[in-house]
């Protein structure tokens, strides 16, 4: 193993030093350090105002992962114990910062696999879900991309659009699976899942982008629809980017009880509802996305 130098600063040069039985491998336990003096005719020194060489190692978890080394203080003194303890201080909170973040990371990763598997849990119950969520996704981000949506917003659509219809997990099975069209009290219960997937995700706390997608994904520019009535403007830009997507999709999509609609037929009723259902400027980005590219069905 070698200590490979990854940045540098000021007139410093180094190159890779072996590990087994240099001065690194005996500090290499957390919370060591190293003051190690330069004598005139050390070869560290070449002519400059260096009288000590901090050593102090960087640790994760209690495992030492590398070294910082600290040479030329300015005016050519060497190190003092207040310049030690800053130093040491320092680093504690650089360790203490980068394990949140490792622990953040797992927290999240096991966020997302819990998200993964309800999915599942819902494509188990209705297929279509499966394959509506991934086109809808992958029609949304091509519209972002040529809105100019922030990543942030992308990386909430890329994630948001397969949980858009999470809530579905808590609609009765008679409902989400019947083959025929649904009765008014049937549909007021499907209208539901919007508020059903914010509940689910709430609790998660990281995902607040996501959360609007999914509760808004249903309101209409034009404020009629659910399930809080929002319009225009109001209404969170994610979500109406999917709004276009899921319809879409919707509209051209088989199910048992009635046979999809063309590319063509689905992008006039899209281009009708501008500005009523959907929002107009959107729907127009939407509108030049050409047929069977992108993710978009072929006219036949």
């Amino acid at each position: 193993d070698y200590v490979v130098p990854q940045v540098t600063f000021g007139s410093s040069t180094a190159s890779s030093i072996p590990l087994k039985g240099s001065l690194f491998e005996k500090i290499k336990k957390p919370g060591n350090f190293h003051l190690l003096e330069i004598g005139e005719q050390d070869p560290w020194r070449k002519g400059r105002l260096m009288a000590d060489m901090l050593i102090v190692p960087l640790s994760l978890h209690e495992e030492v992962f590398g070294f910082i080394v600290i040479t030329d203080k300015v005016d050519g003194y060497k190190f003092n114990e207040n310049n030690i303890n800053l130093v040491l201080t320092f680093l504690h909170k650089v360790s203490l910062s980068l394990e949140n973040n490792a622990l953040y990371d797992l927290t999240y990763s096991n966020l997302m696999n819990t998200l993964k598997t309800l999915i599942l849990t819902i494509e188990a119950r209705d297929l279509y879900t499966r394959q509506h969520s991934e086109n809808v996704t992958r029609i949304a981000m091509q519209m972002a991309d040529a809105i100019g949506c922030s990543q942030e917003e992308k990386d909430a659509i890329r994630f948001g659009g397969y949980l858009h219809d999470i809530g579905k997990i808590g609609v009765k099975d008679t409902i989400l699976l019947k083959p025929g069209r649904l009765t008014h009290e049937e549909y007021e219960e499907i209208k539901k899942h919007p508020i059903i997937g914010d509940n689910i995700v709430q609790p998660l706390g990281s995902l607040s982008l996501e959360r609007l997608l999914i509760r808004h994904h249903h309101e209409r520019y034009d404020g009629k629809g659910y399930p809080d009535g929002l319009e225009a403007e109001k209404i969170p830009r994610i979500a109406r980017i999917l709004a276009i997507a899921d319809t879409y999709d919707s509209m051209t999509t088989t199910r048992p009880y009635r046979k999809g609609l063309s590319h063509q037929i689905a992008v006039e009723e899209i281009k009708r509802c501008a500005g009523t259902q959907f929002d107009p400027e959107f729907a127009r980005v939407f509108l030049q996305i050409p047929a069977g590219k992108r993710g978009l069905r072929n006219e036949d």
